[in-house]
């Protein structure tokens, strides 16, 4: 089969391909996307529960502070296309937007499918060739790149850009490839570790009371806070989490893993009223038990507890849950 002559080619479909396919695109480039799934941005359509969060709409310095890990390494990037320009970017295409609690950005529509869709016709309308391929291969040949595809056709170009996204989700398309492809033209691959991903936990502190026996359950508008074996804090944040059969996940733990795999030792509090401190919330329990005596423990925790929590709580608290509140 006769090698596909080309100007740049990218490889990866998600988020970053399609934008720098977009990009390239408008300063006149002949840009071609090669994409292995049958749909462009799988990944991106996920994200941020299927809205997508799209930035955080504040200053570079903040972004910066709040990127666990070296984020000094972004900070080159970010001060060349900061949050405010990818917002405006994302607009000027057409996308309206939002700002919610904690300056997250989200399409005003709520769908991470309007985001994609977005990006796909932008790169349509500048020339940009999409072609669903399986990269297997790519090697330097002079002056050119060699990318070879599954189904035995070869490309060769000029400039190539590696978009293959990391080894997070192979579902998605995210397997780790590129990652080879780099090594085959002469890269250096660090040591992979994981980030914003779930945490396994067995059980609570001290306590035979599984967390597995809340699988299932979401909370909203509660706190956590991670200490070292030095009992100081090491992260905060404040939001939604979701109990799971293996343990704990949801937007403010995977934002929270990043900094838990830095610890040797490590403990993990959620506070399910942050807004309330011991003494009020001791105060409001007291005043439920005064105005319904003969009430059960269970239908007391009922005003203040989802009900799937309740008889964990009695269990960590050595209560009864069908005793007499008074």
């Amino acid at each position: 089969m006769q090698a596909k002559i080309k100007d740049t080619v990218i490889v990866g479909g998600g988020a970053a391909g399609m934008f720098c396919a977009l990009r390239l695109a408008k300063q006149g480039r002949g840009v071609t996307l090669l994409e292995k799934n049958r749909q462009l941005g799988k990944k991106l359509l996920i994200t941020g529960k299927g809205r997508c969060n799209i930035s955080n709409y504040c200053e570079v310095s903040e972004l910066i502070a709040n990127t666990p890990v070296n984020g000094k390494f972004m900070t080159n990037a970010f001060y060349h296309f900061d949050a405010f320009q990818t917002v405006y970017y994302f607009n000027d295409l057409g996308l309206e937007t939002k700002v919610e609690r904690g300056n997250r950005v989200f399409p005003k529509s709520d769908s991470a499918r309007q985001v994609v869709d977005i990006l796909q016709q932008a790169a349509i309308k500048n020339g940009v060739k999409l072609e669903q391929q399986h990269v297997k291969k790519i090697k330097k040949i002079a002056d050119k790149f060699a990318i070879d595809c599954d189904d035995g056709s070869r490309y060769l170009c000029k400039n190539l850009v590696l978009a293959t996204g990391g080894k997070s989700y192979p579902g998605t398309g995210s397997s780790g490839d590129g990652y080879q492809f780099a090594t085959d033209l002469g890269h250096h691959i660090t040591k992979l570790v994981p980030s914003l991903v779930p945490i396994v936990a067995s059980k609570f502190s001290d306590n035979q009371t599984a967390v597995t026996d809340l699988q299932g359950l979401a909370l909203k508008n509660c706190e956590i806070k991670i200490y070292d074996k030095r009992s100081k804090v090491v992260y905060q944040d404040f939001g939604e989490l979701l109990f799971t059969h293996f343990g704990l996940s949801g937007p403010i733990i995977l934002s929270a893993s990043s900094h838990l795999r830095q610890l040797d030792n490590h403990l993990l509090k959620i506070d399910l009223k942050p807004a309330l401190s011991e003494q009020k919330l001791d105060e409001r329990i007291l005043r439920e038990i005064a105005a319904a005596p003969r009430k059960k423990v269970e239908n007391i925790l009922k005003n203040l507890l989802p009900r799937k929590l309740i008889p964990v709580i009695c269990d960590l608290a050595n209560l009864s849950a069908d005793k007499q509140i008074g």
